[in-house]
């Protein structure tokens, strides 16, 4: 009898074994297998709330927080409204998909089940930093992303019925450095994505990590914007990558409930992709104004004043060594304090005449940006490709246990936007479309048309206590992206310019 039982356990063992190592099934058939990836493809412009009022159209006028996870050249964009050598800025954004009724998010043709009772359980979260030191930068970005997707189990009596919790973090680091005074910019960086999976089982048992990876691929990308021309061109390419499964990852669960079985993948798959746009600005208010280095135009004053440093420290040496035959060494001593005094008075007014300077070049720099044009209307373009992933299923297939392929052909998705300032130096405006491609070979709908809103409205002046210039002024910003069985909005907060 003892011997049976240990026959049957190394059956069970040897099937769940081949089951793992087995291929993927064909369409629509149940997911049997750990031998498969997650196509984590983004088809909708999930990005800070001005790329998705654009329809995603931002390669080509990337610059500040917005635009480093589009385009890592943009960490090296100098704005007209950076006034000094050194510059940062900050940005935070957040985007939640609507329940609309047959909502299908990743574009697969079924119904995406989105939990109705909590908002935070589906969300997407932008948070970036940048640092620019003269003609480099340095940029820092996060995406977050978190589904939780109802899977239709129905719990025994007496148990609570759980879940399971998605999150994708996509982590951004570039630098980047501008060439013939500004008018080529150059970037390269490294793009992190780790995905895990959650089981959430109510309140009473709280949550378990079942499955995470991470990798890290290369990107690239470049900005043409020719001093006082009203175009600009901008490219960008991000390499695909495949990440493992971490060893302390689950990898069959529900193994016990046949109707159940969850069979996790192996590896995550993030495709390449590359990104073209072309973008003019009509209008007086310029595109492409040449960016002043205060340092630059200081540096004949910072000379001169290093050239009196350090002929006062000269004169000093000299008067400490020299003594005349005539003079005690109680007199010497009088003539080199009343000497310090002089040279120190003199050091003070160069430190003054010096902030002076810098002053009045700020204050002429911010005149100069107040008093450009404010009128403008901004047509912006781009088309990107995204390549192919082998033997892969998306987030949704796998938490359905069904066989859905996704990636299997070079997806194809152009963009446009347009912006203007409907109330000059309050509201901002913009809207744009773009043409979701659909991954998923078995999705009869296919392709759909997106349209795009979004908005900046001025709000007040707050320098927040000393940390931002004196002439900062805040905004709030809204988008909203509506297309077949799918419905997004968004918020930020950020500098009006």
């Amino acid at each position: 009898m003892r011997f049976r039982q240990v026959g049957r356990c190394l059956l069970a063992l040897l099937g769940a074994s081949r089951a793992a190592l087995a291929a993927l099934p064909p369409e629509g058939e149940s997911i049997l297998t750990n031998d498969y990836g997650i196509d984590l493809y983004q088809g909708a412009v999930l990005s800070a709330n001005r790329v998705i009022g654009l329809g995603g159209a931002f390669v080509a006028i990337a610059d500040g927080t917005e635009g480093q996870a589009i385009n890592p050249a943009a960490t090296a964009a100098r704005t007209p409204y950076s006034y000094g050598h050194f510059d940062y800025d900050m940005g935070v954004g957040l985007t939640f998909p609507s329940g609309i009724k047959n909502t299908d998010f990743w574009n697969s043709g079924s119904r995406t089940e989105l939990p109705k009772t909590e908002g935070l359980n589906f969300l997407f979260l932008n948070l970036a930093l940048q640092l620019q030191f003269g003609r480099w930068g340095l940029g820092l970005s996060t995406d977050f992303q978190q589904y939780s997707l109802s899977r239709g189990v129905v719990p025994m009596a007496g148990t609570e019925k759980d879940r399971l919790l998605g999150r994708i973090a996509i982590g951004n680091l570039q630098i980047a450095h501008s060439f013939l005074d500004g008018q080529l910019l150059l970037g390269v960086g490294l793009r992190t994505t780790g995905l895990s999976v959650t089981k959430e089982t109510g309140t009473l048992l709280g949550s378990q990590e079942l499955f995470s990876t991470v990798g890290t691929g290369f990107v690239t990308g470049f900005i043409w914007r020719p001093t006082d021309w009203q175009v600009r061109v901008g490219g960008a390419y991000r390499a695909g990558f495949d990440t493992r499964a971490s060893p302390e990852s689950t990898f069959v669960l529900y193994e016990d409930d046949l109707a159940n079985r969850l069979y996790l993948p192996s590896r995550v798959t993030l495709p390449w992709d590359a990104n073209l746009g072309f973008a003019a600005q009509l209008g007086p208010r310029p595109l492409n104004p040449r960016w002043v280095d205060p340092s630059t135009v200081l540096e004949p004053m910072r000379r001169y004043l290093e050239w009196r440093t350090h002929e006062r420290e000269r004169r000093l040496r000299q008067a400490e060594i020299a003594l005349s035959p005539f003079e005690t060494e109680r007199e010497r001593r009088r003539r080199v304090r009343k000497l310090r005094a002089e040279l120190r008075a003199e050091e003070d007014l160069d430190d003054t005449e010096r902030a002076r300077v810098e002053k009045d070049l700020v204050r002429r720099l911010r005149e100069r940006y107040h008093a450009q044009a404010r009128f403008f209307v901004l047509v912006t373009t781009s088309l990107m490709i995204s390549g192919t992933v082998n033997n892969a299923v998306g987030i949704e297939s796998m938490l359905d246990r069904t066989v859905q392929r996704s990636g299997g052909q070079l997806s194809l998705s152009p963009h446009l936007g347009l912006e203007t300032e409907l109330w000059p130096n309050w509201l901002k405006i913009r809207g744009g479309t773009y043409l979701e491609p659909s991954r998923f070979e078995s999705n009869q709908k296919g392709s759909r048309l997106h349209a795009t809103f979004g908005f900046d409205q001025k709000v007040f002046a707050w320098d927040v206590f000393g940390a931002w210039p004196p002439d900062a002024e805040w905004r709030i910003g809204g988008s909203i992206d509506a297309s077949r069985s799918y419905l997004a909005w968004g918020i930020s907060i950020g500098m009006w310019h």
